[in-house]
């Protein structure tokens, strides 16, 4: 999976769909994703451009998919997605999302469903694939 692809599979897949789960690294992904294109992009747009209303409109069109990954992800932890009203308690309430956000998810079913399945991407992955398994010699 490409870079860009942590952002817009999400987008494109998932738009506004709270239900699920997702995992840790999924959500990750996603947020730095998010952060490496969006803090560039508000810098052109106030500085060099003076259009924050166009950032405005982006943020506006991604507050779904982005509530919705939160939703999953709290979800993967067995925890429900209305816990990220918190985020409206300034610096605590952040604070206590980036733990809830960085927890492990359950290893086995909860009552948003089942496992979600890790993406297979990086150089372990790719190892693996290329790497028939070793099996003891007999």
């Amino acid at each position: 999976m490409k870079f860009i692809d942590w952002l817009i599979q999400p987008i494109q897949n998932q738009y506004a769909d709270f239900e699920g789960r997702t995992t840790r690294q999924a959500f990750w992904m996603f947020v730095l994703v998010y952060l490496v294109i969006f803090i560039p992009l508000s810098v052109i747009a106030e500085i060099l451009l003076g259009m924050s209303f166009i950032l405005q409109l982006l943020s506006l069109a991604l507050l779904a998919p982005v509530l919705a990954i939160g939703a999953r992800r709290l979800h993967d932890t067995g925890m429900s997605g209305w816990l990220q009203l918190i985020n409206f308690i300034p610096v605590i309430g952040w604070i206590i999302m980036i733990v809830l956000f960085a927890r492990k998810g359950d290893l086995a079913e909860n009552e948003y469903g089942s496992v979600p399945v890790v993406p297979t991407t990086g150089v372990a992955a790719t190892r693996a694939q290329a790497e028939p398994p070793v099996t003891p010699a007999e």
